[in-house]
């Protein structure tokens, strides 16, 4: 993650001193993805830039019902709880660059580069140990995601612009676990062995959205 951050400073603090006509920027994207805002500096035609996203995530559920208690040697009602709450932030860095002009039209690439850091909370009146597995995955977890899009912005002036994008996105994710156990066989005692499960997913969907831009002098 420093080299993100790395990269970003070099962008915003380097390549300026190199150009003319320099711009801050600030664009907002709402569409077929989640929504995201991102600040960036123009140069010329390029304009790299960083920002963040954040997803919240909760759900609850109730189970009531009447069950047999052997304590009390009767049935009893019951009410089971599972309540989860999660936040994934992504902040990213990425870059436009501007390739082709014609009259307000303005056609460009784009590529962006997000890690993701995960958070979340079990709450489940069945197993006290549920939260405790969760912040050992999300520990064991690594996600990054990645876009690469082509777009045109509409300047209605040199201050504002209507863009529209479309591109790939990548998303990868692993965990690697492991747990120490003995191994069954006839020897006594039996010998402990470590074992290692390592789950990667990766999702490449086709993204859309659209962008308003603001460019200021």
């Amino acid at each position: 993650m420093k080299k993100l951050y790395l990269i970003a400073l070099v962008a915003v603090m380097v390549l300026p001193v190199a150009q003319t006509q320099a711009q801050f920027t600030f664009s907002v994207s709402p569409g077929f993805q989640m929504n995201g805002a991102n600040f960036g500096y123009r140069f010329n035609k390029f304009v790299p830039f960083v920002g963040l996203q954040v997803l919240n995530v909760g759900t609850s559920i109730t189970n009531k019902g009447m069950e047999y208690d052997p304590v009390a040697d009767d049935i009893v009602s019951y009410t089971d709880e599972f309540k989860f709450s999660g936040t994934a932030f992504m902040p990213f860095v990425g870059a436009r660059y501007f390739f082709k002009q014609s009259g307000k039209l303005n056609a460009y690439g784009s590529l962006m580069l997000s890690k993701i850091f995960l958070r979340g909370k079990i709450e489940d009146s069945t197993d006290p140990n549920a939260n405790r597995d969760v912040e050992d995955f999300i520990k064991n977890t690594s996600v990054w995601g990645g876009q690469l899009g082509f777009g045109v912005e509409y300047f209605f002036d040199d201050n504002f612009s209507l863009g529209g994008e479309f591109g790939f996105m990548m998303l990868h994710a692993r965990n690697t676990t492991e747990e120490v156990r003995p191994v069954s066989n006839p020897n006594v005692p039996p010998p402990d062995a470590t074992f290692t499960t390592d789950t990667r997913i990766n999702l490449r969907p086709t993204y859309t959205k659209f962008s308003l831009n603001f460019y200021f002098n």
